[in-house]
């Protein structure tokens, strides 16, 4: 049985006696499928049933590409399925040197891009060089250059991906233009690469001798929020000194200031005490940005961080301030709201009616439920202050301890119990509000094909609302005479044609091609003693004998 991890061995330590062994009898210019062993791991993009002259090419197995250049007879730039990667790319992947120069001398050509052998690869991927590029092969790309192949901006990527300074000689503004200069700037400061941000930053005349890239103003915040992103001090850091150069003060502490609102959805406390160093002296700064997006994405972690190592900001803590933060900002979590208390060293906090609506409108029952544990009072809670929450779970948890409710027509929390057409809510909300015709308008209830689809639901309503008026509804009978598989019986029918339902031209419609004859008279006959203005002339045929 054919073992690919031993051919794969001999491959990688270029032992050309055992790789003669182990493939005797193979065909040698067909495919050689590693994709099924996952002791090595390809690119991507090179996972694609290779020859086994790419694969040699790509571990750099010099004995063994020269028996197969020799062996195989002709160059088998494709694998079954590589397009559009080529004999070239596996070449400049693997970086030996000695198989590029032999694939050059037998006429393999470096310099063309093979995006147009496939279209779902990557344009720049699909540049050979790009791959000596991602894996730091320098001397490939110097003696490939020297060749005649040109280095393009496309190609560049990796260096600025990876941080690969010691390559930044290899180009200059000749090659980059404006927006691919501009795109792998944000690319370096998007992967942390704080040295290629200084070596650029520092020699602009050669990259960017008329500075074209920062008269984009969206530069300067872009490259920031990337740096920030990226967890990079060191980036943030050179990006800052940088500013400090060619900004004013005033345009540069707004720039930062920005930036502490995205800071605080992170978790890199260093980058995030480097920001307040900068706006130490100014605590609105610090709470209308940081401490307020901290609690907004409930970053609790960084929070934490922040009121332990910062004594300045944990000092302005003060009830005043703490109670702003509990009336104007949404918690998410208990473990963020109880982390303000624990830093204030000050009494239990006295949760007025204020911090509790804040709590509601932001419909966090779970919050609500913890906060409970200290043993508040919802007496203060009406109707009046649920007009933001639709969940009948907040109700009916509020009602349980002590909220004082008298629901009216008016109130969302009734209007969206009953659009949501859940029977059981429904009967908790009729027993604190007597339910009406105007409840049951405005929340469309029986407009709902899910709810008509539910007569547990429609009978409830039928016999609780006592002054229901179906006369703007033509759809609820329409949904109990025409439906195939109507849930709903006759007496059904006769009840809700009490409640004034209009009969619609689709029911006269459907009457009228009944071949039921027995059913429309029973109908016609029921209908028309309701309805005056049904159309009984027109069933007159029925009743002819």
């Amino acid at each position: 049985m054919l073992s690919i991890t031993k051919i794969l061995d001999s491959l990688l330590d270029d032992n050309l006696d055992d790789f003669i062994k182990l493939t005797g009898g193979l065909d040698l210019s067909g495919v050689f499928d590693v994709s099924s062993n996952n002791s090595f791991k390809y690119p991507e993009e090179l996972n694609c049933d290779p020859s086994y002259l790419m694969v040699a090419s790509y571990f750099g197995a010099e004995k063994i590409a020269n028996y197969l250049l020799e062996t195989v007879g002709s160059i088998n730039h494709f694998g079954k399925n590589s397009y559009p990667y080529t004999i070239t790319h596996f070449s400049c992947a693997g970086g030996n040197l000695n198989i590029i120069r032999k694939l050059y001398n037998l006429g393999v050509d470096f310099s063309i891009n093979t995006y147009s052998f496939g279209s779902f690869a990557s344009r720049e991927k699909c540049e050979p060089l790009y791959w000596a590029f991602q894996f730091d092969h320098i001397d490939v790309i110097k003696y490939l250059t020297l060749h005649g192949v040109s280095i393009k901006a496309i190609q560049l990527r990796p260096i600025f991906q990876n941080g690969y300074l010691h390559m930044m000689e290899l180009i200059d503004n000749r090659i980059l233009s404006r927006e691919f200069f501009a795109e792998y700037l944000l690319t370096a400061s998007e992967y942390g690469q704080s040295n290629i941000l200084d070596h650029i930053l520092g020699n602009l005349e050669i990259y960017d001798p008329c500075q074209s890239v920062f008269r984009r103003k969206s530069i300067f915040s872009l490259l920031l929020d990337r740096a920030i992103y990226s967890g990079s001090l060191d980036s943030v850091k050179s990006l800052h000194h940088f500013y400090s150069q060619v900004l004013s003060q005033e345009k540069m502490n707004l720039l930062f200031r920005n930036e502490l609102w995205n800071s605080a959805e992170t978790l890199f406390f260093d980058i995030v005490d480097y920001l307040i160093k900068i706006h130490i002296n100014d605590f609105d700064i610090l709470e209308n940005n940081l401490i307020t997006s901290a609690i907004q994405c409930d970053n609790t972690p960084l929070m934490s961080h922040v009121l332990n190592s910062h004594q300045s900001i944990r000092e302005k803590l003060n009830d005043k301030f703490f109670r702003h933060l509990l009336v104007g900002i949404p918690f998410l979590s208990f473990e963020m709201f109880k982390l303000f208390p624990s830093n204030m060293n000050k009494e239990p906090i006295d949760f007025s009616y204020e911090i509790i609506k804040n709590v509601i409108d932001s419909n966090n029952l779970e919050l609500l439920k913890e906060i409970r544990t200290y043993g508040i009072s919802f007496e203060t809670i009406t109707n009046k202050d649920m007009n933001k929450s639709n969940s009948f779970e907040f109700l009916e948890f509020l009602d349980l301890n002590g909220a004082n409710f008298e629901f009216s027509p008016d109130n969302e929390s009734v209007i969206s119990v009953l659009s949501h057409g859940t029977t059981c809510n429904v009967e908790w909300i009729s027993s604190h509000c007597k339910l009406s015709n105007e409840h049951v308008k405005r929340s469309q209830c029986l407009h709902h094909d899910s709810n008509l689809k539910k007569p547990k639901f429609v009978h409830f309503i039928f016999d609780n609302v006592d002054d229901l008026d179906l006369s703007c509804n033509p759809y609820i009978l329409e949904k109990m005479i025409l439906h195939p598989n109507s849930l709903y019986s006759f007496d059904d029918i006769v009840k809700t044609l009490d409640k004034k339902a209009p009969i619609s031209d689709k029911i006269i419609n459907f009457l009228l091609r009944c071949q039921n004859q027995n059913y429309v008279r029973a109908m016609v006959r029921m209908i028309s003693k309701r309805n005056s203005s049904f159309p009984i002339h027109l069933f007159s045929f029925l009743f002819s004998t």
